[in-house]
């Protein structure tokens, strides 16, 4: 690679690391390599390798931004489904298509689609109401402080009650690891949330680890151990 090469390739990189400017259509024409496809078909010819033994079925959803491949390696086994891309704002859609893919493999997704008038977990309120169901958990759990009521609303919503369920006090939430993260929290998010660990309760279901200290990391993580 010539000096200017080399600059050139360094004066990309900072562009793009420091303003993310480069589409990835726009990538592909400066590297050289196949534009983004315009639909599945175009895709479908695109692809160079697949792994040997898997049967695959890819589709491009250009409103998404996403692609979704589906991977099954025999008769009987049970199907993979990758998503790559897309975005927060068309969630919904996405995840219709992603259902669409899996309901020929997994009969008990079969039906039509719902989600369109249906809430998320704990969004079973107003547009605007927010305020208002903040509000009442300050109310009925005067113990939490301000910073851990807002937290605890915008991530739980209606659900946060469920878990609080008629604590008076911290104690009544069982053992307080930080910053306003109790066990009923860490309960919740195991039984209902998925959460095995925790890196999955301080990084993934909160942004709590930024706050957390090595000390109190240790203790929930000793504790999630003992709880299996």
């Amino acid at each position: 690679m010539s000096r200017a090469q080399s600059s050139s390739s360094s004066s990309r990189r900072r562009r793009c690391d420091s303003s993310g400017a480069f589409s990835a259509t726009e990538w592909a024409k400066k590297n050289g390599h196949y534009g983004v496809p315009q639909n599945s078909q175009q895709l479908q010819q695109q692809v160079r390798q697949l792994p040997a033994g898997a049967s695959a079925l890819l589709r491009y959803v250009p409103a998404e931004g996403a692609l979704l491949l589906l991977r099954q390696h025999g008769e009987g086994e049970a199907p993979a489904l990758h998503v790559l891309g897309g975005k927060i704002t068309t969630y919904r859609h996405l995840a219709a298509e992603a259902v669409s893919l899996l309901q020929p493999r997994l009969p008990m997704m079969r039906g039509g689609d719902w989600t369109a008038t249906a809430p998320l977990p704990g969004g079973d309120f107003p547009m605007t109401g927010l305020p208002a169901l903040l509000d009442g958990l300050a109310r009925d759990y005067p113990f939490l402080d301000a910073a851990t009521i807002d937290r605890i609303g915008r991530a739980y919503g209606t659900c946060a009650r469920q878990w609080l369920g008629d604590a008076r006090s911290m104690a009544d939430l069982g053992v307080h690891f930080a910053v306003g993260f109790t066990q009923a929290e860490a309960v919740w998010q195991m039984d209902r949330e998925w959460a095995r660990t925790a890196d999955d309760m301080l990084w993934r279901r909160t942004k709590l680890g930024l706050r957390f200290t090595a000390a109190d990391v240790a203790a929930l993580d000793q504790w999630v151990k003992d709880r299996g």
